[in-house]
């Protein structure tokens, strides 16, 4: 759903009078917190390219907010810590993993070899600025946003406590659906259960 038909959603509900400007700083800010609230799957991307053979280093693209792995020709890099080294999978002595720091990848061991490489990782949210652009947010739960966009509107000095904390619940409500949804994704619809004339 594009940024212009949120705004407009989240100016009629709000009962405010609140220019485009604050209305758009509020459904980024929403959108910002709901992609925070868990591991949502319209987050998660993947970068190709090829791992040149005298690379040491990978940057991690701007896009990308956190890293889950890296797989170089088929060997598997994962997040590592120095303390926690010993607790990855081994290859001969060297531990596989990866550190992360200043928005570079270093894997360990280096690949030896030009190959391809695959970054798995979680994509940032976008930060909606012209009418027409869309979030990564499914318009199946574009309601969340509009909910908690309104319910920090009411938290301004111009707002309705009131219609603030209505907000509010149906935020949390909508965001507990939400989350059942992404966890049980091929759950089946109740099937109604009655007395049967058949005996």
């Amino acid at each position: 759903m594009k940024l212009v038909e949120i705004r407009r959603r989240v100016n009629q509900r709000s009962g405010l009078a609140l220019g485009n400007g604050a209305v758009d700083a509020l459904i980024n800010e929403a959108l910002a917190q709901i992609s925070d609230e868990d591991d949502w799957p319209w987050l998660k991307i993947a970068v190709t390219g090829t791992w040149e053979t005298d690379a040491t280093t990978l940057a991690v693209p701007d896009t990308m907010k956190a890293v889950r792995y890296l797989d170089v020709a088929g060997t598997i890099y994962r997040p590592q810590e120095s303390d926690q080294t010993a607790a990855y999978r081994t290859d001969g002595d060297r531990a596989i993993g990866f550190s992360v720091e200043a928005g570079t990848i270093t894997p360990t061991p280096t690949p030896a070899n030009a190959a391809a490489y695959t970054l798995h990782g979680v994509a940032l949210e976008k930060i909606l600025d012209g009418d027409a652009e869309e979030p990564r947010i499914p318009d199946t739960w574009i309601g969340c946003v509009v909910s908690l966009a309104i319910s920090m509107a009411h938290d301004r000095p111009e707002g309705n406590d009131k219609a603030g904390a209505r907000a509010q619940a149906r935020y949390d409500s909508q965001l507990h659906r939400m989350r059942r949804s992404v966890r049980n994704p091929t759950r089946g619809a109740r099937v109604p259960r009655g007395r049967s004339d058949v005996i």
